[in-house]
């Protein structure tokens, strides 16, 4: 699966290289966890705002 320019964007947002490539599955997961470490790592006040901003690649 490849990702979008949308889902690049946030991805580059939170500070996670991605190639323009396919990706396995187990690639995807390992970047959804470096996108919710990087969640976590933000104030309490924004990670609800900052889970639905990036709920695309969490939850796809």
């Amino acid at each position: 699966m490849k990702y979008s320019k949308s889902e690049k964007q946030l991805f580059n947002e939170a500070g996670i290289y991605v190639e323009d490539k396919d990706y396995t599955k187990e690639e995807r997961e390992n970047l959804k966890i470096k996108v919710t470490d990087y969640i976590m790592n933000q104030s309490s006040k924004d990670i609800s705002n900052l889970n639905k901003k990036f709920s695309n690649i969490l939850y796809s």
